[in-house]
């Protein structure tokens, strides 16, 4: 998948895009491995458990973060402002066993997604990264595999969609 997905982000990104993206810890360097094949790397970024801490048991570790990979096409051109690496949105699982937190998203969309930039998710399993993006008027672009996933999605981030409509009618 790692492997594949750089291929892709080669492919569709502009020359100083970024991939970044969500990682388990275990198989770190093969996944560094793949990426490297397509894509430069720029930084680890992390995101602290504060709602539980899952325990992986073939390393028999309580991990109490989660990697957060950014890549770039070359060349690097660092049109963000400085940023914390670091960040804690709490736990959400309500949608999809493999759901993120909203502020997660957030804070890493909101400070290395360009304003006029494109939001693609290649794995937006609950739709969780679609949601931050529109809530930051991004345009956005999700792709699941999972029928099951992909229907709920679209689901909550129309929900999403309306709910902003609503609030900016009332803020009018």
């Amino acid at each position: 998948m790692w492997d594949e997905l750089g291929k892709f982000a080669a492919r569709v990104l502009k020359p100083g895009g970024l991939l970044v993206s969500y990682s388990g810890c275990m198989y770190l360097p093969e996944i560094h491995n793949m990426l490297g094949k397509s894509l430069k790397y720029h930084w680890t970024a992390a995101i602290y458990h504060s709602g539980g801490k899952k325990l992986v048991r073939a390393a028999q570790v309580h991990q109490a973060w989660k990697p957060v990979l950014i890549y770039y096409k070359p060349p690097l051109r660092k049109y963000w402002n400085q940023f914390v690496d670091m960040v804690s949105g709490g736990q959400a699982k309500d949608h999809h066993v493999w759901e993120q937190a909203v502020d997660e998203a957030t804070h890493f969309i909101k400070v290395l997604c360009p304003k006029d930039g494109v939001l693609l998710d290649p794995m937006m399993g609950s739709g969780t990264t679609l949601i931050s993006g529109v809530s930051l008027g991004l345009k956005c672009i999700g792709i699941e595999i999972d029928k099951a996933a992909f229907a709920g999605a679209e689901k909550r981030v129309k929900e999403a969609i309306d709910k902003l409509q609503q609030n900016r009618k009332e803020s009018a």
